[in-house]
Formats: structure tokens, C-alpha cells, sequence
């Protein structure tokens, strides 16, 4: 088992940012608003007018900021209608290319998130969207 998850986890040299999205070990509003003492309710993505709770549910698979990496990286079957269910299966799965395209999905999120967070022209993030790597299943 433990060499199965070894594997799965070599495809793709974007598995931290996965690894950090899965630990809640970024910083998304879920993570951030408690350090501001913000309530739950309180702490929604800045970065879209849906008035959902910013965290990885929404991200993946709700925020409209994400729509063309989601459309390149994620399966239709989980973004159409998403549900919980659908997130706990996109988040277990155990198909090698569909772990390494969510891993390259969220690296990329999180360069698109900061870039426009700090809204800085020619912030160098924004030209490494397009992932170019060649371990990369794009």
C-alpha cells in the first residue's frame, strides 16, 4: 500500500501543493480568517461574488475564478453538479493520471490565487499557469 501511495505520489513534482491543499497547510480564508478571528461564516473568497466559505471544496470544484484550470485538470464528472460526495471521491482517488492532474490543478491554483491577490503586474506566477513540464499529464 505504502509503495502504491509512493508511486502515485512521483507522477507529477506538484504533489506538495497537493500534499499542503489536503493538510489544510495553505492559505486559503478557511486558514487564514481563524488567525483574524473571523467566525466561519465569515471567511469567503475574496476573489469571486458567490459568497461561499473560501475553502478547498470551493476551490476545486465552485470558484469561477478556477473555471479553465478545472475545464484543462479536472474530470466533467466531478465538476458538473459538484457535490460533497463528489469532492470526497475527486480527493480519494486512486488513478495515478487523475492524482497528478489535480496536483498540477492546485499548484496552479495557488500561483493564480496569489498572483491576484497581490494584483501586481508582471507578478512572475502568472506566466507558470501553463504547466510546460514534462512530467505533467497536460
Amino acid at each position: 500500500m505504502f509503495a502504491r501511495t509512493r508511486e502515485i505520489f512521483a507522477v507529477c513534482k506538484y504533489t506538495t501543493s497537493l500534499a499542503k491543499f489536503r493538510c489544510s497547510v495553505h492559505r486559503m480564508r478557511i486558514e487564514t480568517g481563524g488567525h483574524d478571528n473571523l467566525d466561519l461564516s465569515e471567511r469567503l473568497c475574496t476573489l469571486c461574488n458567490l459568497g461561499a466559505i473560501e475553502d478547498e471544496y470551493h476551490v476545486l470544484l465552485e470558484c469561477p475564478l478556477y473555471i479553465q484550470l478545472r475545464v484543462k485538470y479536472i474530470s466533467p464528472n466531478y465538476v458538473a453538479y459538484p457535490t460533497r460526495e463528489k469532492f470526497v471521491a475527486l480527493m480519494s482517488h486512486n488513478n495515478s493520471l487523475v492524482i497528478s492532474k489535480l496536483a498540477c490543478f492546485v499548484h496552479k491554483v495557488f500561483i493564480k490565487r496569489e498572483a491576484m491577490l497581490k494584483m501586481t503586474p508582471g507578478y512572475p506566477g502568472l506566466d507558470l499557469l501553463m504547466c510546460g513540464d514534462e512530467h505533467c499529464p497536460v
